[in-house]
Formats: structure tokens, sequence, C-alpha cells
């Protein structure tokens, strides 16, 4: 099962990669909650090999799910992957940032299969509308930051 969303950023990627990447600043706009576990490789919390918490609430439950950042080309691609939890199996993520003008055109892109045979289309169905909601706070706590 596969995803993707498109938003524009009003500021230029080099200032928006840390509203992907830096879990504080994520927490400015995702739904889910991030927290750092463990720096990767440059020793930041956006180098390959990364590790972050995310917990995820939906209907009245909360999902933890375990990420590492698998690709990092820093304010240009930024790529991740679940290692544990949740009901999704083979979940990756994909974020790539371009200039746009003075701003950013972001595309990101998320698969997985779920750990429940037939039940991918449910979990889209629930995750859809979460992401586009975080990415719509997400351009405007970047627009209000950057004006």
């Amino acid at each position: 099962m596969k995803t993707r969303f498109e938003r524009t950023l009003a500021a230029p990627p080099s200032v928006a990669w840390a509203y992907l990447t830096n879990p504080d600043d994520m927490n400015l706009w995702s739904e889910a909650k991030v927290r750092a576990l463990r720096p990767g490789a440059n020793g930041r919390h956006d180098g390959v090999g990364a590790t972050r918490t995310v917990t995820v609430p939906a209907f009245g439950f909360t999902s933890t799910l375990d990420e590492e950042v698998v690709e990092s080309v820093p304010h240009e691609r930024f790529g991740y992957r679940v290692v544990r939890g949740g009901a999704l199996r083979d979940h990756r993520g994909e974020q790539r940032l371009s200039p746009l003008g003075d701003g950013t055109a972001l595309v990101w892109e998320v698969r997985f299969e779920a750990a429940v045979p037939g039940l991918a289309p449910l979990l889209k169905a629930i995750l859809e509308p979460r992401l586009a909601r975080s990415l719509d706070a997400l351009v405007e706590v970047v627009a209000q930051r950057s004006s």
C-alpha cells in the first residue's frame, strides 16, 4: 500500500528540514508525538541510524512505533523505516524537499503492508487523513515562524 502527499512550505529547504527531522520541531505540527531515542552516524537526530519513538493516538488507544533513519541527504531527502510496533509491516517513508522560489516543495511518500492480511486498506484510511492534517499544520507552523 502506498500513499503520497505534496505540500509547499514558506521557507527554504535549509529551514524546512528541521521541521521534518527534528523531533522537537516535529511535535509542533504532527498529530503523532515523536521522541528521539538515539542519534545517528553524524551524532544528530537526522543522521542514518538515528532512532525515534512515535506515539500515535487512534480511537482512544495509542500505538507506539520505533523508527530508524535509513537515508539522510540534508535539505534534500530523508528516509525512515518502522523497526518495531504498530499494525504495520514493512513501513517506510521518504520525504523529498526541493527549492521552489523562496520556499520548499515537499513530497512525502509512505509505503506499508499490514501485519494482518487484508487490513492495509483500513490502515490507509486511518493514516491518510492524519498525515494530511499534520502536513496542513506543518504548512501553517512554517508560515508563522518564517514571517
